[in-house]
């Protein structure tokens, strides 16, 4: 649900920047369950840090 709301927080955009409003309310839906007691901070950090990567084109080669 915390998900869903985020969106409707965002404008309407284009279908080419789809990826804008996913992504965002990927970030903010952890903070905001961190800020109302649900998930410790740490926790968050560690679950981005493993699934950020998660999210990178496929194909291209990474920059280190």
């Amino acid at each position: 649900m915390v998900h869903e709301m985020v969106h409707t927080a965002l404008p309407d955009l284009d279908d080419r920047y789809a990826w804008l409003s996913e992504g965002l309310a990927v970030y903010v839906e952890p903070i905001a369950r961190v800020q109302a007691g649900d998930l410790t901070a740490r926790e968050i950090w560690q679950a981005m840090m493993r699934d950020m990567p998660k999210g990178l084109p496929q194909g291209r080669r990474r920059r280190s």
